[in-house]
């Protein structure tokens, strides 16, 4: 029994690490997407990193957190180019373990931060699931880029078509419209599909699938404006900005399957 429980306790330790492993809803999404889903975006270089105690809570899904002792760790960033939103000094943010979705910031280096929120403390929210990520000092042509997001003029729609299992479906329609015009395309291997451009202002997402079904995906609404035995549209709508990047996921599940 003793050499059980010593095997056990093991293949536990062997499997813990990937059990708590950071695992990000989709990543496919363009770095487009994730620049005009976050309401910061900034270059910070981290000033300190310190315990701040049990006054602040971890995110939700943040699995824990790197921590010393008791306390939860805390990096102090400090901003060096704005290219997103109005944000300024230095802020606050999670440090992660390598195990969470947290970003594991290293005191001195650099990164790219895309930011959901801040709030009065300073702390903002973040994680590498949302694009953060560490940078090389000689990155001007990526940062570049990211701010390029912001000037562009041509609105993209981008997305992807998974099953129940989140598996890819290729071959999936896909149409877009916006002020009148309709474009179409198909989903490809990877059940992605993307069209652009796509005119600014309202538009609508919709997909036809071969089978009576609705949409799981907790990322952004969709309704069934054709529902038959044979044959569902689906559709997501919503508004663009000049030049916005919109992706947006659907994982189609029959209705046979649904409890």
């Amino acid at each position: 029994m003793k050499v059980t429980g010593l095997l056990f306790a093991l293949l536990f330790l062997w499997l813990a690490p990937s059990l708590q492993a950071c695992t990000c809803g989709d990543y496919e999404v363009p770095l487009c997407a994730e620049y005009w889903g976050a309401k910061f975006v900034f270059v910070a270089q981290v000033k300190s990193i310190s315990s701040r105690g049990d006054k602040y809570q971890l995110p939700q899904g943040a699995a824990g957190g790197s921590r010393i002792g008791n306390e939860v760790k805390v990096a102090q960033l400090r901003i060096e180019q704005v290219l997103r939103g109005e944000i300024s000094g230095d802020v606050l943010s999670f440090v992660g373990n390598g195990a969470d979705c947290l970003v594991d910031y290293k005191k001195g280096k650099r990164y790219l931060i895309f930011a959901t929120s801040k709030d009065a403390t300073g702390l903002i929210e973040t994680s590498i699931c949302s694009g953060s990520s560490r940078i090389a000092r000689d990155d001007a042509d990526y940062i570049a880029k990211v701010r390029s997001f912001g000037s562009q003029a041509a609105v993209s729609i981008a997305g992807r078509v998974l099953d129940m299992n989140e598996r890819p479906i290729p071959g999936m329609k896909v149409s877009v419209e916006s002020n009148g015009h309709i474009q179409t395309t198909v989903t490809d291997e990877k059940g992605l599909y993307s069209l652009s451009p796509v005119e600014s202002g309202l538009f609508a997402v919709r997909i036809q699938v071969p089978f009576k079904a609705f949409d799981a995906d907790y990322g952004g609404e969709s309704r069934e404006i054709v529902s038959e035995p044979a044959r569902t549209i689906l559709e997501f709508t919503g508004q663009t900005q000049k030049g916005e990047c919109v992706y947006k996921r659907f994982i189609v599940v029959s209705y046979a399957t649904k409890p």
